[in-house]
């Protein structure tokens, strides 16, 4: 019964993994499934000793309790309920990965696999629909980039950006495709150019760097010289794509005075990051004016308190008529700065202590995989709140808790990819 168990925990992880492009509710379901039947072969012996071996895994816990202490502090509880529910992965994979054995080398890899398999098939599936309405139904050009490709399959291009990073990052550490690796880490690298996201271009050029000066192992000379093809490639790829172009010369051009202002119009210019400074300087000075740096101003009131700071300071609010909401329900923008205006400094706190923590065990382990996974999340969460909405917590606590448990196969595995 036990190795029925074990195998069909097996396959549930692969399906969740496949399914983080899939809507919400089917992806919540196979987790729900996952995690029930882990349960079923629960052994106490067996959790007390992954438990000693990787305690990092439980410190999450307590980052979900500090966020029902948030629900504790917060007038709109079913607000602060709605947020909770968003960060259960903090919890529920731990746990499950905690009561299952490590897995083979050969499971790991087809996890992998199938996560990086599912990304390929809702990205070709995505630029066809684009293509689609370009050559059929006379569509601007501009529905091939950004949010306008991504809405196609009602996914956020930032996160399927992220998700095409790591899918060109486990191809490349874990060897999953054989000769077929440069097409997928291309195809998916083309993906990125056209989801346009500035902060994950720029996170795929520092993981490309690391990797070509960390884990190929050839002389410096070739590493410098492909280092600066690599810059060299997308400064020109940025040239000669006029939407990208223009994404990244908005925020040259852009008027920084806007950040000093203090009162706004409805057509106020900004850019994506002197809106963001703005949206920042209205959440410390909502922590100042309610003195809640310690604990924060509740995981349930806080996007209310900013709209209220948005409209009082004169930025759009929307045109019911038109359901145009503007920037209402603009969250911070920065996970570092939620963490403080939702859960106070404490909350902040604690999710450093963990990263920290998760850094050690890839230092330890020399899990670059792993390592690029916390490098550009600790980097997008200075520009994105990726750990509230769920398909960031939920990709990431995902991949950390595998990549914990199954830490001998990761060495093993890096250990084989940097031998000449």
């Amino acid at each position: 019964m036990q190795r029925f168990l074990d195998t069909c925990s097996y396959f549930l992880a692969v399906a969740v993994a496949a399914s983080f492009v899939l809507p919400i509710p089917v992806n919540s379901l196979l987790i729900i499934l996952f995690l029930a039947t882990t349960l079923l072969r629960f052994s106490y012996p067996v959790f007390k000793q992954n438990a000693r071996s990787y305690p990092v895994l439980l410190f999450s816990v307590l980052l979900f309790i500090l966020v029902l202490a948030g629900w504790l502090l917060s007038n709109n509880k079913n607000e602060a309920w709605l947020f909770a529910e968003r960060k259960l992965s903090l919890v529920i994979f731990p746990v499950a990965f905690l009561i299952l054995p490590s897995f083979s080398s050969k499971q790991l890899l087809t996890i992998l696999r199938a996560y990086v398999l599912s990304v390929v098939i809702a990205c070709l599936y995505m630029v066809s629909l684009a293509a689609i309405s370009f050559f059929f139904f006379n569509a601007n050009s501009d529905v091939f980039f950004y949010h306008n490709l991504s809405e196609g399959i009602h996914f956020n291009a930032i996160y399927l950006s992220m998700y095409c990073l790591f899918g060109c990052v486990f191809t490349l550490s874990h060897q999953l495709f054989n000769k077929s690796a440069p097409v997928v880490f291309i195809f998916l690298t083309f993906c990125i150019v056209l989801l346009s996201s500035k902060m994950v271009i720029a996170l795929f050029l520092l993981v490309s760097l690391s990797y070509l000066i960390l884990k190929i192992g050839l002389s410096v000379r070739f590493k410098i010289t492909a280092a600066l093809f690599t810059l060299l490639s997308f400064v020109i790829i940025i040239g000669f794509t006029p939407f990208l172009q223009q994404r990244f010369l908005a925020e040259i051009k852009s008027d920084k005075n806007v950040i000093t202002k203090d009162k706004f119009v409805y057509n106020t210019p900004f850019s994506g990051a002197t809106l963001r400074t703005v949206i920042w300087r209205h959440s410390l000075s909502i922590l100042s004016e309610k003195k809640a740096w310690l604990t924060g101003v509740g995981t349930g009131d806080f996007q209310q308190l900013l709209n209220e700071k948005y409209e009082k300071s004169g930025m759009y609010m929307g045109n019911p008529s038109l359901g145009d909401s503007g920037y209402r329900g603009y969250n911070p923008h920065n996970q570092y700065i939620e963490f403080v205006l939702s859960q106070g400094l404490l909350g902040l706190l604690c999710w450093i202590l963990w990263i920290i923590w998760l850094w050690a065990k890839t230092i330890s382990g020399n899990h670059f995989a792993f390592a690029m996974l916390l490098l550009a999340v600790c980097f997008l969460n200075m520009t994105e709140c990726f750990l509230s909405a769920n398909k960031g917590v939920v990709w990431f606590v995902f991949f950390c808790s595998l990549f914990v448990v199954n830490n001998k196969i990761q060495t093993n595995s890096n250990k084989q990819l940097s031998s000449p």
